[in-house]
């Protein structure tokens, strides 16, 4: 597995729904899900060197990817993040331990779980705060 390989610029985030159990006040981790398709990101991140991945199941052919477990912090940058058509303002385009500066909703966390498949996480006040500004757009 070529622990540097690089994502394709403006990737689509395909994000699924958040993690069951946490109330709207609660600091926990959650995945950031909007609904859909409607999160876009221009960027350039790679795996941190000496990742090793495995493959999903037993007999799964190379082309199906790796998992990685724990999911990986990439590294690189991210130049643009819009949910729902609205940017979100950056305060950095870097990656730092895959955590990424936004101005209004302060870090937002990277995460890789496998091969072609990029996942956001923050606290559940952060979505709350980030769907209170999508419905106001």
């Amino acid at each position: 597995m070529a622990a540097g390989r690089s994502f394709i610029l403006g990737i689509t985030l395909f994000l699924s729904a958040l993690l069951s159990g946490c109330g709207p006040d609660s600091d926990e981790k959650v995945l950031l899900s909007f609904g859909g398709t409607g999160t876009y990101a221009d960027l350039d991140i790679h795996l941190p060197p000496g990742t090793v991945g495995r493959l999903a199941r037993e007999g799964a052919l190379l082309s199906e990817g790796a998992v990685f477990d724990p999911p990986v912090h990439p590294i690189g940058e991210v130049r643009s993040l819009s949910i729902r058509g609205h940017d979100i303002e950056l305060e950095s385009t870097t990656l730092v331990d895959g955590m990424l500066m936004t101005k209004d909703f302060g870090a937002i966390e990277f995460l890789i779980p496998q091969e072609r498949s990029i996942e956001m996480w923050g606290t559940q006040s952060q979505k709350d705060e980030i769907e209170d500004w999508l419905s106001e757009q």
